[in-house]
């Protein structure tokens, strides 16, 4: 349906209004003391009546017709955004996708959010598989509670914000990492070190703070900071890719389900896996304390430590 108003010309009603003044202007002119002027002038004033008013009532009805388009257009917008508010969260399965690293933190939040805020205690969890190397600055990673000079509080603080509160009411959270041997972590450069012991600090704070918290490192788990990392919730899955500039998010509480417990079987193993899992935080299944998660952090700082000496004797 077209909204579209073509914005005519009322020729015909003005052709002839111009005809009769013209006739009567003429008349005027040349009859002004004839005796059967105050007649004429009667008629004269009615004909100018009857041009008139067509034309009033043509301004009138284009601008009701204006009006009236007007508050179509916004009662379609608002329906329009309802129906898409009512898809996404009614259509299932869905796919969405996130094309800036904004859009990556505002999703990830929300992810977070609504697994804490599930009503159902048994869907109340939140697995992650390996973790992005998301591009923050520095004084942004370690104070994503305060407010910036513009008064605004970035995407990347509301989601760290939505952490630290599932983190806080001790949500259940899993983990699923390979962690950087020494030797691996020795390779990398001294900006990559320096964010990986800030992001070995964040979850030692997670696992001090929350019992439900697990972090496995598994060999077969992505990497910390490799070019794939995932956040699966009860209703949705989110895979972030590369430094989180971009994802795609699936959301589906059956389908999410069969890839959690599928990916987890892949990753974790069998009984006659090699190499098994090493499970860090206070749960009974864990092998390793938050304690041995402390020296590993602290083994990490001092390869740093000893790396950026040799580089200021090297100077």
């Amino acid at each position: 349906m077209s909204l579209k108003i073509k914005h005519r010309f009322p020729w015909l009603v003005t052709l002839c209004t111009a005809v009769i003044l013209g006739v009567c202007l003429t008349y005027l002119s040349a009859h002004q003391n004839d005796q059967d002027f105050a007649s004429f002038f009667i008629w004269f004033s009615s004909l100018l009546a009857v041009a008139a008013i067509p034309c009033a009532r043509y301004q009138q009805c284009r601008t009701l017709l204006f009006q009236a388009r007007r508050k179509m257009k916004s009662q379609l917008r608002r329906a329009k955004k309802d129906i898409a508010e009512d898809l996404k969260a009614r259509l299932r399965p869905r796919v969405d996708s996130c094309k800036t690293q904004d859009e990556v933190f505002e999703t990830a939040r929300k992810l977070i959010y609504d697994a804490h805020t599930e009503k159902v205690d048994e869907d109340r969890y939140i697995t992650f598989y390996g973790a992005a190397h998301l591009g923050v600055s520095e004084s942004e990673s370690d104070e994503f509670g305060t407010v910036g000079g513009s008064g605004q509080v970035s995407p990347y603080q509301k989601y760290a914000g939505a952490l630290e509160a599932a983190t806080g009411d001790k949500v259940r959270m899993r983990r699923y990492i390979k962690l950087f041997t020494k030797e691996e972590f020795q390779k990398r450069s001294f900006n990559i070190q320096r964010d990986y012991v800030n992001w070995l600090k964040s979850q030692y704070n997670m696992l001090s703070r929350n019992p439900n918290y697990v972090l496995g490192d598994i060999v077969r788990a992505p990497q910390w900071g490799g070019n794939l990392a995932r956040i699966i919730t009860h209703s949705a899955m989110m895979e972030i890719t590369g430094t989180g500039e971009a994802a795609f998010v699936i959301t589906d509480n059956f389908l999410c389900g069969a890839i959690r417990r599928s990916t987890r079987e892949t990753i974790v193993g069998g009984k006659q896996a090699k190499n098994k899992p090493e499970y860090y935080g206070q749960a009974r299944e864990c092998n390793k304390t938050v304690v041995d998660f402390r020296n590993h952090i602290t083994g990490m700082e001092r390869a740093v430590s000893s790396r950026t000496a040799g580089d200021e004797e090297g100077r």
